[in-house]
């Protein structure tokens, strides 16, 4: 995601980690459908603990993410198709889910 100037041109510096952390709170209204009952059911120390796994999970990702964008052989073809590819991936993954859950039968009580 890039931020763009106002003659439609991308910024050279990208999106700021303040950017991407607006965006990440205005989407995690689903989370919270998920992270507050799980956290709920457990002591505040086991609490504490998923949290703390949450918090380095995401480090490692971005790290993760931020590697392979910067690959000298990767990175090109990740940034010039990576937004026509992720609607595409998340889909495929979406599907898998539910398909892998048989999530039609309890639905739809086939």
């Amino acid at each position: 995601m890039h931020c763009t100037a106002r003659h439609g041109t991308a910024s050279s510096k990208g999106s700021s980690w303040w950017t991407v952390a607006c965006v990440a709170v205005a989407n995690g209204s689903d989370n919270l459908a998920i992270y507050v009952p799980m956290s709920a059911s457990h002591s505040p120390r086991d609490g504490a603990l998923i949290s703390l796994v949450f918090v380095v999970m995401i480090g490692l990702w971005c790290a993760a993410a931020l590697w392979l964008v910067e690959h000298p052989l990767l990175g090109a073809p990740i940034r010039r198709y990576g937004t026509a590819l992720l609607p595409l991936i998340l889909l495929v993954i979406g599907v898998s889910v539910i398909a892998q859950n048989d999530t039609p039968r309890m639905v739809f009580d086939i």
